[in-house]
C-alpha cells in the first residue's frame, strides 16, 4: 500500500506541476474535468447502455400511463408498480460501472484532499503550532528558555485579554449610570417646567 500511495503521489505531483504558483481553483478544476470524463468513458464502456435505455423508456411510458389514465385507479397502481420496478433495473445496470468506479474515485479524493482542503500557511502571517514531545524526550537549556518564553507571553496575553475585558464592562456600567442620572435630570427639569407653566396660568 505505501508503494501505492508513493506511486500515485508522483502521479498527482506530475498533474499537478503546470498550476504551481496559479489559484488552487485551477488546478482543482483541471483535475475534476479530466477525472470527470474518463468516468464517463469508463461509465459508458462498462455499462448495459441498451438496458439502461429500454428501462428509461418503460419508466417514461408507465409514467404517461399514469397521466393519461387518472380516473381508473388500477391502472394507475399497476402503472406506479411498474415504474418502481423498472427504476430498480435503471439502477441495476448503473451498479456494474459504479462498482469499478469507486476504487478510483476513492483514491483520487484520498490524494487531492491533502493538497487543497488547507489554506497553507502565507509569509508573515501569524499561526498556531502545537508540539507534543516523547516522554522522556532530554531539551537543552536554550530549548527550555524558549519553551519558557513562550509560555510566559501566554500568560501576559490571557492577563491583558482579561484587564481589556475588565475596563470594558466598567465602561459600560459607568456609561448605563450615567445615561441614567441623564434621564432622571431630565424627568425632574420636566416636572419643573409643568409647574412652572401652572403656575403662570
Amino acid at each position: 500500500m505505501e508503494t501505492v500511495n508513493r506511486v500515485l503521489n508522483f502521479v498527482f505531483d506530475l498533474l499537478l506541476l503546470e498550476f504551481l504558483g496559479l489559484p488552487p481553483f485551477w488546478g482543482l478544476a483541471s483535475l475534476s474535468a479530466l477525472f470527470a470524463v474518463g468516468a464517463l468513458l469508463v461509465f459508458k464502456r462498462l455499462s448495459n447502455q441498451k438496458g439502461i435505455r429500454a428501462a428509461k423508456d418503460k419508466v417514461m411510458a408507465y409514467l404517461l400511463q399514469v397521466i393519461l389514465f387518472q380516473d381508473d385507479v388500477r391502472t394507475v397502481l399497476r402503472a406506479q408498480g411498474k415504474v418502481l420496478r423498472y427504476n430498480f433495473v435503471y439502477l441495476g445496470h448503473n451498479l456494474v460501472p459504479m462498482v469499478f468506479l469507486v476504487l478510483p474515485f476513492i483514491l483520487v479524493v484520498m490524494n487531492l484532499d491533502p493538497r487543497f482542503r488547507f489554506d497553507p500557511v502565507r509569509t508573515g502571517e501569524p499561526t498556531y503550532v502545537s508540539v507534543t514531545l516523547r516522554e522522556g524526550t532530554k531539551l537543552t537549556l536554550l530549548e527550555r528558555a524558549n519553551l519558557a518564553f513562550v509560555r510566559a507571553s501566554y500568560q501576559t496575553a490571557f492577563v491583558h485579554i482579561g484587564l481589556l475585558g475588565l475596563l470594558i464592562v466598567l465602561k459600560e456600567s459607568w456609561t448605563a449610570r450615567k445615561r441614567l442620572e441623564l434621564a432622571a435630570r431630565t424627568r425632574d427639569l420636566g416636572k419643573l417646567l409643568e409647574t412652572a407653566r401652572g403656575a403662570a396660568r
